[in-house]
């Protein structure tokens, strides 16, 4: 099984907001729930999981490979969490909708 995903992933760039390391953690989108149905203008394009049906596809703990297929952006730790998540995801999506084009 196939799922694609855009992801930022800090390595070893500073501490979270509570002191803890952040290697080994990225911030995830699974894209996979469908925005449209059969014969609607969206039929084909997906947006994210929500964290519920992630967790009950991927329960914590869940063994997973990872592929990445390209490196879009650089990770910045100027934003607090919600703007980070606003901001660089959006940032991050339209830089891989380039990279596909």
């Amino acid at each position: 099984n196939f799922l694609p995903a855009i992801a930022g992933v800090p390595f070893r760039q500073g501490l979270d907001r509570t002191g803890r390391s952040r290697v080994g953690l990225a911030e995830c989108m699974v894209l996979a729930r469908p925005l449209g149905e059969e014969g609607q203008e969206d039929e084909g394009r997906v947006t994210f999981l929500h964290e519920p049906a992630l967790q009950g596809w991927l329960p914590l703990g869940t063994t997973l490979d990872v592929v990445v297929l390209a490196r879009v952006s650089d990770f910045l730790l100027s934003f607090n969490a919600g703007t980070w998540l606003r901001i660089r995801i959006s940032e991050i999506a339209n830089a891989c909708g380039r990279w596909l084009a």
